[in-house]
């Protein structure tokens, strides 16, 4: 019996450089082009969801966001469903550059009161997650440690610099496997899936890009002491 390959063709539209921050621009584009994926920072469908304000089912042809760079402010899912298509999917996103960009997932369905967060999910397949002690074993449900990443994403390390490759990617006898510590703090829910708290560091994130404090305080060599924090605003 012959092979039959189905190929499924899609358009890939990018936002413009003139156009980027205009969500007049993207309805344009969207409308247009029947766009049914959207792939984007958070604060970016901020925009799109301020702009269509007041507005119901905007985008008919839309069944999925994908969200991740940032966290995902509380009431924004609401806001997408109202006011964009009430039945697409949202997926929030998240990994690091070290173990292919996207390692984590979580679907986002009702948002609970008791949220202080959106969770950041478990594993992709063949990515395991993993909430770590200093020690590299599993910290119990609830216990804060660090998010390690493991699985057939991770990069061999980072080119001409073997210091921070070796502190970074490390050998966790626990599951005989290679693992990226990430920096950053997080805990497991009942249910296995992981939170996310933060940076063990000063690390920040501004737009989506990552931000060393450090490195910006070192820069002004006249100051004994000083502190760089992100603050609000466009960045």
């Amino acid at each position: 019996m012959p092979l039959r390959l189905l190929w499924w063709v899609q358009r890939w539209y990018c936002r413009k450089q003139d156009g980027k921050k205009d969500p007049r621009h993207w309805q344009t584009v969207m409308a247009h082009g029947h766009v049914s994926v959207w792939n984007a920072v958070p604060a970016l469908m901020q925009m799109l969801c301020e702009y269509h304000s007041g507005d119901r089912m905007s985008y008919p042809t839309l069944r999925l966001a994908l969200l991740s760079g940032d966290w995902i402010p509380l009431t924004l899912p609401e806001q997408m469903r109202e006011r964009l298509n009430e039945t697409m999917d949202i997926i929030s996103l998240g990994g690091a550059t070290e173990c292919a960009i996207w390692s984590v997932y979580y679907p986002i369905g009702e948002v609970e009161s008791t949220w202080t967060s959106i969770p950041y999910g478990r594993g992709l397949r063949n990515q395991p997650v993993y909430v770590l002690n200093a020690q590299l074993e599993e910290c119990p449900v609830g216990v804060e440690g660090e998010i390690c990443i493991g699985g057939m994403g991770l990069a061999q390390g980072y080119l001409n610099d073997a210091e921070k490759t070796a502190a970074s990617f490390v050998w966790r006898e626990a599951s005989g496997e290679r693992i990226y510590r990430t920096g950053d703090r997080g805990r497991y829910f009942a249910d296995g899936q992981v939170a996310f708290l933060g940076r063990n560091d000063t690390q920040v994130k501004v737009n989506g890009y990552r931000i060393e404090t450090g490195g910006n305080r070192a820069l002004h060599c006249a100051t004994s002491r000083c502190g760089a924090v992100s603050g609000g605003g466009s960045g």
